[in-house]
C-alpha cells in the first residue's frame, strides 16, 4: 500500500540469502530514530513560525542558510524515511546478497544492483555506512519512483556541500549499520562476495 503510495513499486530481493540487519531492525531503536528526526523537523517549523524570532538580525541569516534547507530537506525526504521505517518494522533486512548483486531495503525499487554493475564497495570512515559505486547508473535511475528521486537529490545537493561524494562517480548509500554490526556481520558477508567478483574487500573508499 505504501509502495502504490510513492508511485512505486518494490521489486522483490534475491532469492539468495545473505541477509543482513541494521539498528532499525530493533524496534526500541526505531522508535528513537524516528523521534529524533521528528524532533529536528518540529525545532525548524517552530523556528519557521516564530516570527519575533527570524525577525531579530542574528536568527534570520541562520534560518535561511542551516534551519531553512534542513527543513526543506526533511520534508522532501520524509516520503523516502517513512516507507524505509514500515519496512524496517516490518523487519525486512538492511541488505540481502547474493551471487547475483546486492538488494538494498532502503533502494529496492532499483531491484538487485548485479555485481558487472558495481565499480567499488566501501565503508565510511567514523561510522558503517556501505556504499556502492555504480558503473551504469542509468539502468538503475530508470527504476527509481519520485520518492527516491527526491531523495537522491537531496542527497546529492548535500554531498555537494560537503564534498563527501566521490568525483565523477554515482554513489549510492545502500545501508548505515554500527561499526559493531559492520565489522561483526557485514564484512564476514560482504568480503567473500567482493572476492568472488574480483572487487577489492570492503573498506573506507581510499582503500578501494
Amino acid at each position: 500500500m505504501l509502495d502504490e503510495l510513492c508511485g512505486m513499486a518494490s521489486v522483490p530481493p534475491p532469492r539468495a540469502q545473505k541477509e543482513i540487519l541494521d539498528d532499525l531492525d530493533d524496534r526500541w531503536k526505531l522508535l528513537r530514530h524516528v523521534t529524533g528526526f521528528g524532533i529536528v523537523i518540529i525545532a525548524c517549523l517552530l523556528v519557521f513560525l516564530d516570527s519575533e524570532l527570524i525577525r531579530t538580525r542574528w536568527a534570520r541569516p541562520l534560518f535561511w542558510c542551516w534551519c531553512g534547507p534542513l527543513l526543506a530537506s526533511g520534508i522532501l525526504c520524509l516520503p523516502f524515511f517513512a516507507r524505509d521505517w514500515l519496512r524496517a518494522f516490518r523487519h525486512e533486512p538492511a541488505l540481502r546478497m547474493d551471487d547475483r548483486g546486492i538488494w538494498s531495503r532502503a533502494w529496492s525499487s532499483a531491484g538487485i544492483i548485479e555485481w558487472v554493475d558495481v565499480r567499488a564497495l566501501y565503508t565510511g570512515r567514523s561510522y558503517g555506512l556501505i556504499v556502492v559505486i555504480l558503473r551504469n547508473e542509468e539502468k538503475y535511475l530508470r527504476r527509481f519512483g519520485w520518492t527516491d528521486s527526491l531523495n537522491l537529490a537531496v542527497t546529492r545537493f548535500w554531498s555537494a556541500l560537503f564534498r563527501t561524494r566521490p568525483r565523477g562517480a554515482f554513489a549510492l548509500c545502500l545501508a548505515v549499520l554500527s561499526i559493531d554490526q559492520l565489522s561483526r556481520q557485514a564484512k564476514a558477508v560482504i568480503d567473500p562476495l567482493l572476492a568472488a567478483h574480483g572487487l577489492p574487500p570492503l573498506g573506507p573508499r581510499s582503500a578501494t
